[in-house]
């Protein structure tokens, strides 16, 4: 949601369809607002994916099963050497690292949208792994060796605690996420997350 910080209001134009809007040509001031859902709906979701997985373990059942796993991680971030930050999952429970990514933005695709409640944006990331030797094979190891970072040291930005439910099937899974995030002047803020859908590329 696009939000003027002068008055507090979401911004309005007098177009009446979607409309595209680079960050450049945004009214400066602006606030753009990433929402999050309640604690309700994202119950809700839980128990539907439930019945979903339970549904899909049935014999009969025309498809293959869902597959279902709870998670407990904490990211680290750090800085790096250009405006991208190095992110390092742990495991909660024992400390084992389970991923170490550099998080490149690649682009943001703002959108106006008068008629809905809430504007909304895409953002395309590339999150490369920090060891050359878990890229996949083909022409994506090119991208993975030049961008490719040891796993840092010292003390971190901030960290966040991400309660994770996944839920995937085949190809595709859909996470459901509540995250803690602490900062270094601030307390820990607890946001559940919309779902989120992986998709293969």
């Amino acid at each position: 949601m696009f939000i003027c910080i002068q008055s507090l209001f979401r911004i309005r134009w007098t177009f009446v369809s979607n409309l595209t809007c680079p960050e450049q040509v945004l009214p400066a001031p602006c606030l753009i607002i990433t929402l999050t859902c309640p604690q309700n709906t994202h119950r809700h979701y839980n128990e539907l994916l439930n019945q979903l997985k339970i549904a899909s373990s049935q014999p009969g059942h025309p498809s293959s099963p869902l597959e279902y796993a709870h998670h407990y991680l904490i990211d680290s971030f750090y800085p790096s050497d250009s405006r991208e930050k190095i992110r390092v999952t742990k495991d909660e429970r024992t400390g084992e690292v389970v991923e170490c990514v550099r998080k490149i933005r690649l682009g943001d695709l703002n959108v106006y949208s008068p008629k809905r409640a809430a504007d909304w944006r895409v953002s395309v990331n590339l999150e490369v792994p920090s060891e050359y030797s878990r890229a996949p094979l083909g022409i994506r190891n090119l991208i993975y060796l030049w961008f490719a970072v040891p796993q840092p040291g010292g003390t971190p930005t901030h960290t966040r605690r991400k309660d994770r439910i996944s839920y995937s099937h085949e190809e595709f899974s859909i996470d459901l996420t509540q995250v803690t995030s602490t900062a270094s002047a601030s307390g820990a803020v607890r946001l559940p997350s919309l779902p989120c859908l992986h998709m293969p590329y």
